[in-house]
């Protein structure tokens, strides 16, 4: 096997002299990067975004409506106790059995915390912040 170290190379675009570093990595190529620069990639891709900008913006919509669903399916099968806790708590606040409460900090639009899952109405009140911040310190291992 070859080992070649290569300390720059030549765009085929722009055919200037460059570091290695400014071109992406392909394994599959000889000399292990992409023939264009970085620079000259992106305004390859971006040319190439707004030349087709309807079709591509097209496939993005037809993607998401598609994958939804089963990234949707996936979470309720990987979370059933979350899933069943948020339903719980939803059907009462749509009763009216529940209102929220401000949060510690003073904000009046709050959202539900679980400290438990196998609690559902055990809730704790929250601004996004303030709750963004308890999961945070928590990390994401800690959510039962």
């Amino acid at each position: 096997m070859k080992l070649m170290l290569l300390m720059s190379k030549v765009c085929t675009k722009c055919k200037l002299e460059k570091s290695i570093d400014d071109f992406h990595v392909d394994r599959s190529k000889p000399d292990g990067h992409l023939p264009d620069c970085k620079k000259c990639r992106r305004m390859a891709n971006l040319d190439n975004y707004y030349n087709n900008r309807e079709k591509i913006l097209k496939q993005q919509k037809e993607y998401v409506v598609i994958n939804a669903y089963d990234k949707t399916k996936r979470y309720v099968e990987n979370h059933p106790l979350r899933v069943q806790a948020h339903r719980k708590l939803n059907w009462l606040i749509t009763k009216g059995e529940i209102t929220s409460q401000p949060c510690k900090c003073g904000e009046l639009k709050t959202e539900a915390h679980h400290e438990d899952y196998n609690k559902p109405y055990d809730i704790i009140w929250m601004c996004r912040k303030c709750h963004k911040i308890l999961h945070r310190k928590r990390g994401v291992l800690s959510i039962k």
